[in-house]
């Protein structure tokens, strides 16, 4: 056969590909809708499992900084692969031996703002506070708290929560940043 041959039948070849792929039976079409189906629950679960890692590691760089701990470098910096940094650090000015963290505060409380959206804060011993907004599973910002004399304080990105002491019938009256009253109900 020679090179005219092979280009005409290549040729041929190529212009049917099209006609091939419309005559595609009904179980190749399903097929490949399962196939899309599983490509994209398989990339949205990874999403999720990627958002449970990067939530649980910022908790762990907050408490590195609290310590001043070298450690919270390297953390910071695989932190960064996963695109860039969502919370702010959230500072405070005693230091982490100095600082209090009350067990009736421990645990996770339903927040009530003024026109905001169902909110709930994961209070932890280890001075970190893990803020879930609306029906998200994964904690969007992780803050720090701490009891100053008779207040207890959060710390996020934005500014200071700042709560009365002591806890009265699982509730705690505070003000965030802007002045607006916010209140804390122990969920668990």
């Amino acid at each position: 056969m020679n090179s005219l041959h092979r280009t005409i039948i290549l040729s041929s070849s190529i212009a049917l590909l099209p006609t091939c792929a419309l005559a595609e039976s009904q179980y190749e079409r399903e097929m490949a809708q399962l196939r899309v189906q599983r490509d994209k629950a398989l990339s949205e679960s990874g999403t999720a499992l990627n958002a449970r890692y990067r939530a649980a590691l910022e908790q762990v760089y907050r408490r590195a900084l609290q310590a001043n701990d070298p450690t919270a470098e390297a953390i910071k910096t695989e932190l960064e692969t996963l695109g860039p940094l969502r919370v702010g650090v959230a500072t405070t000015t005693a230091s982490p031996s100095a600082m209090i963290h009350p067990k009736t505060m421990q645990g996770t409380w339903d927040v009530k703002r003024m026109g905001r959206e169902k909110e709930s804060w994961e209070i932890k011993e280890d001075g970190t506070c893990a803020v879930t907004f609306g029906a998200n599973k994964v904690p969007n910002e992780i803050w720090t708290w701490a009891k100053a004399k008779d207040k207890i304080e959060f710390r996020s990105p934005k500014g200071v929560y700042t709560f009365e002491w002591p806890v009265k019938n699982n509730r705690v009256e505070g003000y965030g940043p802007a002045g607006n009253g916010v209140t804390l109900t122990k969920a668990r």
